[in-house]
């Protein structure tokens, strides 16, 4: 949340100047934080989990979310060449 507060107001103007579809790239940017959320240098989701079993090597870690990391980067690639499936729904409200 933080990270979006932070950011949004220098990054809208540019993504309304390339014409992007703030809708797309809200959910981009909520996509893009999860992943950050998850994958190093950040990872505070795993640094969280690691200090919760300290039993648990941090390596141990990784490997089993590196599944789910997977898919992330799976989704963001989809979202981003094919924006339709993401302003679909959107689209159908209006």
């Amino acid at each position: 949340m933080a990270a979006m507060v932070i950011t949004l107001p220098m990054v809208v103007p540019l993504v309304l100047s390339f014409g992007y579809d703030l809708v797309w790239w809200g959910i981009i940017n909520v996509v893009v934080i999860g992943i950050g959320m998850l994958a190093p240098p950040i990872g505070i989701n795993v640094m969280v989990l690691h200090s919760m079993y300290k039993s648990v090597p941090l390596r141990t870690i990784y490997v089993g979310i590196l599944p789910f990391l997977c898919a992330e980067f799976a989704r963001l690639t989809l979202l981003t060449l094919f924006p339709e499936i993401t302003l679909w729904l959107p689209q159908m409200i209006r």
